[in-house]
Order: C-alpha cells, then sequence, then structure tokens
C-alpha cells in the first residue's frame, strides 16, 4: 500500500495522476515549463473558486516553492539534470512536479468544476508535500527503486516512462 489513506493510493494510481506523472520528467529539466506550470496553478478555479480559497493552500505554496527553486536553479546553470540527481531527491521532484501538473488537470478524479472538486488535488498535493518534507519516506517497490510504484507499469511514481509526453 501507498499510504494508510485507501484514497491517496487510488488517487496517486489514478489514469489522470498517471498522465501528470508521465509529464514530471521532461518537466523537471525545463525552467520556463516549470514556469508555465506555475502560472497554470495561479490560475486554476474549481467550484469553490481559486486556489486562494482552498484550504489546502500552505501545501500547494510549498509545492510551488519547490517547483520555483528548481526553475532557479536551472535559469542559474546550477541545476543537475533530474535523472542526474540521486534517487530520493529525483523521485520526491517528479512527485510534486506531477502532483501540481495534476492540480491544474480539469478531469481528474473529481471533476474540478463541481463544488468538492479540489478534494482529489488537495488530497494528492498534500500527500506529495509530506513526502518530499521527508515525514513520509518515498516507498519502495521489490526492486529497491524509490517512490510508489505505479500499478500499471511497475516503474516508481516519478521514473520516466517510455514515450513520455514533453
Amino acid at each position: 500500500m501507498v499510504h494508510d489513506e485507501p484514497g491517496v493510493a487510488r488517487l496517486l494510481a489514478s489514469p489522470a495522476f498517471t498522465r501528470a506523472r508521465a509529464l514530471a520528467g521532461p518537466l523537471a529539466d525545463d525552467s520556463v515549463r516549470l514556469r508555465t506550470l506555475l502560472e497554470q496553478v495561479d490560475r486554476k478555479t474549481f467550484g469553490i473558486g481559486t486556489i486562494d480559497d482552498l484550504h489546502g493552500r500552505l501545501d500547494i505554496d510549498i509545492a510551488c516553492s519547490v517547483v520555483e527553486a528548481r526553475a532557479e536553479e536551472l535559469d542559474e546553470g546550477l541545476g543537475e539534470g533530474v535523472d542526474d540527481l540521486d534517487p530520493t531527491t529525483s523521485a520526491r521532484l517528479r512527485l510534486v512536479i506531477a502532483a501540481l501538473s495534476y492540480l491544474v488537470i480539469d478531469h481528474d478524479a473529481i471533476p474540478d468544476h463541481r463544488p468538492n472538486g479540489h478534494i482529489d488535488d488537495v488530497a494528492i498535493v498534500r500527500w506529495v508535500t509530506q513526502v518530499a518534507a521527508g515525514h513520509l519516506p518515498p516507498p519502495h517497490d521489490d526492486h529497491g527503486h524509490h517512490g510508489p510504484v505505479a500499478p500499471s507499469s511497475g516503474a516508481p511514481i516519478g521514473a520516466p516512462l517510455d514515450g513520455a509526453v514533453g
């Protein structure tokens, strides 16, 4: 099990999060696309209003800070390629990017236009920020890979996928 809460495990295995995860690797090495993602997060609206109206705004701010720091590293030429980072850092960075990518997708597990459409987005971002902060260790698969395993591929979440969309 990925987490004690079965709902979070289902969200992490959902097609929408799988798509977001596929985008995370290529985004992690592109500061322009990372900043575009941050702009999309800022403009995001849900059935209850904007990001500023969400109870989970702190976790979203933390995730955005991680992505902003990555973009700054890349702009300054200080950032290594995501594949050159240690596996735990790489997996955590990809998870944060995937969570924000999931957040901006309109048609995810709970469509965002509904009054409760933000619940799945906040749950994923909250779980990911806890993993990224080290409060929850990234789970390992049977092969010693870091990060929750994607049921469809057997690859750790955040690992590059063949044919990932970029």
